[in-house]
């Protein structure tokens, strides 16, 4: 391996690790969110507590590969996904 393939390889690495981290601020920003969002609307119906459980990053991260991979898989019902 080369001298330069190896530092473009770092860098490639080290652009992975800071664009993971980016996209997880970014899904636990949507978590936390989506949980701000369903506290307020518990809160503005007065009928009681609702049965949403609380959302968390993995459950976020879930919801967004699927719904990223229905872009690029077009089914005919929802449950082949």
């Amino acid at each position: 391996m080369t001298v330069k393939h190896h530092t473009s390889m770092a860098v490639l690495c080290h652009l992975k690790r800071v664009f993971i981290l980016y996209f997880m601020e970014l899904v636990t920003l949507l978590a936390v969110e989506t949980n701000r969002y369903n506290h307020w609307c518990k809160d503005s119906l007065h009928e009681g507590p609702l049965p949403q459980p609380h959302v968390n990053e993995a459950e976020m991260s879930v919801y967004l590969a699927i719904t990223l991979q229905m872009g690029h898989c077009l089914c005919d019902q929802v449950t082949n996904y």
